[in-house]
């Protein structure tokens, strides 16, 4: 992605990746080092996060989605690795009944209840903590057109993740999946329709402002309806 100029969010598990509050994380192969690189690369990466460490966050509480929320967004600014930490690119398995509990905490979050959908930006009202992620797997080369075709017709906008190459599990993509998404993407592109970007582009051309007051960071965000979204981060 980084040779086509696309950037692309890395959707982290942070205390599988070791290295606060003494804990190892030895279930991940991926290092900070790797994950720094990938920042470092001058692409426009970002570094969010999916889950503390994995569990299902179907069945937390509120108060355990706020401390999965906070743990990872202090996790990840500790690392300084910039505007991934102001969003939440997932919840685990899509699922997540008790989300809103942690929405003053992030600008916006990725669908807690498995929504698929294109959607418009800035996300209209009752949307801006379910924005849909559309899987890249088992779709076929004309579901791949098709979704194309759709967010081009509409002007929305599109979350699509995946999660590894593997052949023989339906949660990844095989390497026919992801050659086939990227050609729908790569021809809406080159024909002037489609753009690939990343959260902190979109934020900052809705109107969105980073001020830093203190040791925290207050983000103010203009919204559809004249309101303006206020979150303070750290």
């Amino acid at each position: 992605l980084r040779a086509k100029g696309y950037p692309t969010v890395m959707a982290s598990a942070p205390n599988t990746l070791g290295g606060i509050n003494g804990q190892t994380g030895l279930r991940m192969k991926a290092t900070i080092e790797q994950c720094m690189a990938v920042l470092n690369s001058g692409n426009g990466d970002e570094w969010s996060y999916h889950s503390w460490e994995g569990a299902q966050t179907s069945l937390m509480s509120a108060t355990e989605i706020r401390v999965d929320s906070r743990n990872c967004i202090q996790y990840l600014l500790e690392k300084q690795v910039g505007f991934g930490a102001l969003y939440r690119a997932a919840w685990t398995q899509n699922q997540a009944p008790n989300a809103t509990a942690a929405e003053m905490m992030m600008i916006c979050s990725a669908t807690a209840v498995s929504d698929a959908n294109p959607h418009p930006w800035p996300p209209v009202s009752g949307k801006l903590n379910n924005i849909g992620r559309y899987a890249i797997f088992q779709q076929t080369p004309q579901q791949h057109r098709d979704m194309i075709k759709r967010i081009t017709a509409t002007g929305c906008s599109l979350w699509a993740y995946t999660h590894a190459k593997e052949y023989n599990n339906i949660n990844n993509h095989t390497p026919e999946e992801w050659a086939s998404w990227w050609s729908a993407v790569d021809e809406a592109v080159a024909a002037g329709l489609l753009e690939v970007v990343n959260v902190e582009t979109l934020y900052r051309r809705s109107g969105g402002t980073i001020k830093r007051i203190g040791g925290s960071l207050l983000l103010e965000w203009p919204q559809p309806d004249g309101s303006v979204r206020t979150i303070t981060v750290g």
